[in-house]
């Protein structure tokens, strides 16, 4: 790849993976099985847009979204004592969400 087209990606890249302080978001790791994990993802989705970001391994995986959405399926996982570690992260970075920002 020519430097000057690699630059302007890492611009772009950069530009789409900033903050977006009117939609936070946020990230969690959790060990559980993927079914389990996307059930939990469906019950979150009634607070906003999460999925599942990384596939680790056949129970590891790492949920983005809206921070309300993560914040609710942090509190459902615990609930049927699913181990999970909230990630310290200033933006759910998943591809829904950066290709839904208008940035004008």
């Amino acid at each position: 790849m020519p430097l000057g087209v690699a630059l302007r990606f890492v611009v772009l890249r950069g530009q789409v993976m900033r903050p977006d302080p009117m939609r936070p978001g946020a990230m969690a790791a959790i060990s559980a099985r993927k079914d389990a994990v996307e059930s939990l993802c469906i019950k979150a989705r009634e607070a906003g847009s999460i999925d599942i970001a990384v596939y680790n391994s056949s129970e590891s995986y790492v949920v983005s979204g809206d921070s309300s959405a993560v914040q609710l399926f942090i509190e459902e996982a615990k609930k049927v004592n699913l181990r999970l570690v909230p990630l310290n992260v200033d933006q759910g970075h998943q591809f829904s969400l950066a290709y839904e920002r208008d940035d004008g």
